[in-house]
């Protein structure tokens, strides 16, 4: 769960590093319709309470609350991850000028321009940028520690 938050921290601090100002970027709504949603709701209610009453170290209570952390995050995916991945997809392929329908080969495609030196920094970090808030966007647990606010894990 690391990587959502390090997405926004490590483009900040190269923007910061290189002189760079980052554009303000919303993060994705988090209303969209899921399919799974009754489903990870009982999951959360099983886990608070039925397992969790009976959890009394640290160790179970610290995978207790990542529990709560992932279906948090499997919840918001069943809602928006389509257009999270869309939007992806339509970022990369605008700033490559070259339509993409896999976003692992478009990702591929840009480290390749950027070590040709055909993507411009500028152009590559706001690109990154973006594509951080996409996939913090799907972490909503983790958002207060990607912008750099402590936010206590939940209590379960």
């Amino acid at each position: 769960s690391l990587v959502p938050v390090l997405g926004i921290r490590l483009a900040k601090a190269l923007a910061d590093l290189l002189g760079i100002t980052l554009p303000p970027c919303d993060l994705l709504p988090a209303d969209g319709e899921g399919t799974a949603g009754e489903v990870i709701d009982v999951l959360q209610q099983d886990l608070n309470e039925v397992v969790a009453p009976d959890v009394h170290g640290n160790e179970g209570r610290r995978r207790l609350a990542g529990s709560a952390i992932f279906l948090d995050h499997i919840r918001t995916s069943d809602r928006i991850g389509r257009r999270a991945h869309e939007d992806s997809l339509a970022d990369v392929s605008s700033l490559l000028g070259t339509r993409f329908d896999n976003k692992e080969t478009a990702h591929a495609a840009l480290r390749g321009r950027i070590d040709e030196g055909a993507v411009d920094t500028v152009d590559a970090l706001h690109y990154f940028w973006r594509e951080a808030h996409r996939v913090i966007s799907l972490w909503p647990l983790l958002q207060p520690r990607a912008f750099g606010r402590v936010v206590d894990v939940p209590n379960i």
